[in-house]
C-alpha cells in the first residue's frame, strides 16, 4: 500500500500487487490534485496472512508546470539582404531564448533536427547540418528536467539559396562601341543576370583608373546602369566589368567587356567659300539655289551641314581635311547656314557659320526718254553723255552706244535707290545718225534684268560759217559802211534751214533763219551809234553751231551836222 502526501498534508493513496519475483508497480496514480513541490511517498507491504511490513519512505518532487514557448531571434549567417529571411550558408546557427536550463528540440518541420540547451540567461544556439538548397521552416520546444515540453513557437522560415546568379554584359555597349563626349558624363551599361538582384558595375581606363556604380535588376532579369560618369577616365580602350548578387548574397563570376572612350572633339570646321558667288564677290550673295560651299576640317571626320536648326546632309573630308557639299535646291531669302565635323566617336567639333543669301529674282530695268531732253545729242554734248532710268532691285547698271555702223562704246553706273543715272559717256568718235542704246541692271547676287533700248539721234557736226553780204539802210554814200539808221537789217547766206545769230561784242543783237536756199536776215534792235564790228554764226537744228562769219563793219551815226553859217 502506497501513500503519497503534499507538504499540505494532502494524500493520495494506491495499491499494487508483488509478482513472483518479489517486485511490484504502482502505476496511473493520479497526483494533479497534489501541490507542486515535495512529495512524501510510504509503502507498506501486507502478506496474505494480513502480516504488515514496516513502512518505507521516498520523496519526489512533483512538477507538472511546461516550460515558456522559446523563441527563435535569428540565425546566421544571414546573408544578403539582413532580416529577408534568405541565405546563401546552408550551414544555419539558430539563436534564441528559452527557460534557463531547459533543452531547446529544434524541428525543421516535422523532422526534429537536435536539441541544445538554455544557458543560465535563458539564451540558446544550435547549428544545423547540412542544409538543402529550398524553404525551411523552424520550429522549436523546451522541455524542463521534469519532461515537461513547451508549446512549439511559430514557424521560422528561411530559404537556402547557394546557387550563383548569371550575368551578361550586352554589346556592343553605348550602341556603337564608342563612347563620345555627349555620352561620357552619363554613360549606360545593360545586361541580363538570371536570378540576381543588383549588379555591380566597374570601368577600368588602361591607366587604371575606374569608376562603379550599382544598378538594380527588374522581374525579367534585365539590368541597366545609366549615369555613370567616366569623363575622367583617359581616352582609349575601357574595361568594363559586371557581377551579379542575389537577394541571398551568392555572388556571381565577372562578365568583362570593352568599350573605346574618344571625348576629344574635332577642330572647328572651316568654311571657306561657296559657289556660284555670282554679283558682288564675297558679298555671301548668290543666284545659285544649289550652291556647293567648300572647307577644311580634321581629316577622315564626316562635315554637317545645317540650315538653322535643319540638317541639310553630310560631307566626307578627304586625307588633306578638305570638303565640299552642294545643296538641294534652297528657297529664296536668307539662309544661317553653319558646318560642324563629327568623328568616328561622334564628337562634334565647334561650327563655323555662313550666312548666304539666295536671290535667283532678275532685276527689272528701264531708260528715260527722250534722251539729251529733245533725242537729239549734239557736238557740245557728245563727249558727256548722260542716260537716266530706274532698276528695280538693281545694283549696277550696264549701257552700250552703239550706232549704224556697229561702233559702240559703253559705259556703267550704279543704283542709288531705285534710280540710276549714267554720266559723261563719250559719244563723239560715233558716227552721226541713230545711235541705239541698250541698258540692262545686274543685282548684288548677279541676277541679270531684260535688255531695254531706245534711240538716240547723234548729230555733232555744225554747220558752214555763215556770210554777211551786206545791211539796210545804208544812207549816206552807198558802199561806205556808214549809216544813219540804228536799227539795221543784215543780210548773208548759211546753210540751209539753220538759224544765224548776229554778235556784236559777244552779245546776240539780232538772229535770223536761213531759207531752202541759205538765204537769211535778222534786224538788230535800237543800236547806239558808234564804230561796231558784227559777226555771224549758224546753229543747226541739232544745236551745233558753226564758226564765225566774216567781220563787218558798221559806223552808226544819227548825230546831225551843225547847222552851217554863212560868211556874208
Amino acid at each position: 500500500y502506497v501513500t503519497l502526501t503534499d507538504e499540505s498534508a494532502a494524500t493520495v493513496t494506491g495499491m499494487a500487487f508483488v509478482n513472483g519475483t518479489g517486485e511490484w508497480t504502482l502505476t496511473n496514480i493520479d497526483i494533479s490534485g497534489l501541490d507542486e513541490g515535495t512529495i512524501s511517498v510510504s509503502a507498506y507491504a501486507v502478506d496474505q496472512a494480513g502480516n504488515q511490513s514496516g513502512a518505507t519512505t521516498a520523496s519526489f518532487t512533483h512538477d507538472s508546470v511546461r516550460p515558456a514557448v522559446p523563441t527563435i531571434t535569428g540565425f546566421s549567417d544571414d546573408s544578403g539582404m539582413a532580416g529577408d529571411g534568405l541565405t546563401n550558408d546552408n550551414t544555419l546557427t539558430l539563436t534564441g531564448t528559452a527557460d534557463a536550463g531547459t533543452t531547446v528540440e529544434v524541428y525543421d518541420g516535422a523532422t526534429l533536427l537536435g536539441t541544445t540547451q538554455a544557458d543560465g540567461s535563458g539564451d540558446w544556439s544550435f547549428t544545423t547540418g547540412e542544409l538543402a538548397d529550398g524553404n525551411h521552416f523552424f520550429v522549436v520546444a523546451a522541455r524542463d528536467e521534469a519532461g515537461n515540453q513547451s508549446a512549439f513557437q511559430d514557424t521560422f522560415a528561411v530559404t537556402v539559396d547557394t546557387a550563383a546568379p548569371g550575368i551578361a554584359i550586352t554589346t556592343p555597349i553605348s550602341g556603337d562601341g564608342l563612347v563620345n563626349a555627349s555620352e561620357d558624363g552619363f554613360f549606360s551599361v545593360s545586361g541580363t543576370a538570371a536570378g540576381g538582384q543588383r549588379v555591380y558595375v566597374t570601368v577600368t581606363d588602361e591607366m587604371g583608373a575606374s569608376v562603379d556604380g550599382v544598378a538594380l535588376v527588374d522581374g525579367a532579369g534585365n539590368w541597366t546602369l545609366n549615369g555613370l560618369d567616366v569623363s575622367g577616365l583617359s581616352n582609349g580602350e575601357l574595361t568594363v566589368e559586371a557581377y551579379a548578387v542575389d537577394q541571398a548574397g551568392n555572388q556571381s563570376g565577372t562578365a568583362s567587356e570593352t568599350v573605346s572612350l574618344d571625348n576629344v572633339a574635332p577642330a572647328a570646321t572651316v568654311i571657306t567659300g561657296f559657289s556660284d558667288d555670282t554679283g558682288t564677290p564675297d558679298d555671301s550673295r548668290t543666284n545659285d539655289t544649289t550652291p556647293t560651299l567648300t572647307g577644311t576640317a580634321d581629316a577622315g571626320t564626316t562635315v554637317e551641314i545645317l540650315d538653322g536648326a535643319t540638317l541639310l546632309g553630310t560631307a566626307d573630308t578627304d586625307g588633306a581635311g578638305n570638303w565640299s557639299f552642294t545643296t538641294d535646291i534652297l528657297a529664296e531669302g536668307s539662309h544661317s547656314l553653319t558646318a560642324r565635323a563629327v568623328d568616328e566617336a561622334g564628337n562634334r567639333g565647334a561650327s563655323d557659320s555662313l550666312n548666304l543669301v539666295i536671290d535667283s529674282t532678275a532685276p527689272g530695268i528701264t531708260i528715260t526718254t527722250p534722251i539729251a531732253t529733245d533725242g537729239v545729242v549734239n557736238a557740245a554734248e557728245d563727249g558727256s553723255l548722260s542716260v537716266s532710268g530706274t532698276a528695280s532691285g538693281g545694283q549696277r547698271v550696264y549701257v552700250t552706244f552703239t550706232d549704224e555702223g556697229g561702233a559702240f562704246v559703253t559705259g556703267e553706273t550704279i543704283v542709288i535707290g531705285s534710280a540710276w543715272t549714267l554720266t559723261g559717256a563719250d559719244i563723239s568718235g560715233l558716227q552721226n545718225g541713230t545711235i541705239t542704246v541698250e541698258a540692262y541692271s545686274v543685282d548684288q547676287a548677279g541676277n541679270q534684268s531684260g535688255m531695254v533700248s531706245t534711240p538716240v539721234t547723234l548729230s555733232n557736226t555744225g554747220p558752214a560759217a555763215p556770210v554777211i553780204t551786206g545791211f539796210s539802210e545804208d544812207t549816206g554814200t552807198p558802199g561806205d559802211q556808214q549809216t544813219a539808221d540804228n536799227t539795221l537789217t543784215f543780210t548773208g547766206t548759211a546753210d540751209a534751214n539753220t538759224t544765224v545769230n548776229i554778235y556784236l561784242a559777244g552779245q546776240v543783237v539780232a538772229t535770223g533763219t536761213a531759207d531752202g536756199l541759205g538765204n537769211w536776215t535778222a534786224t538788230t534792235g535800237t543800236l547806239s551809234d558808234g564804230y561796231s564790228s558784227f559777226t555771224a554764226r549758224a546753229v543747226d537744228g541739232a544745236g551745233n553751231q558753226g564758226g564765225s562769219s566774216n567781220t563787218y563793219i558798221v559806223i552808226i551815226d544819227t548825230v546831225a551836222p551843225a547847222a552851217p553859217t554863212l560868211d556874208s
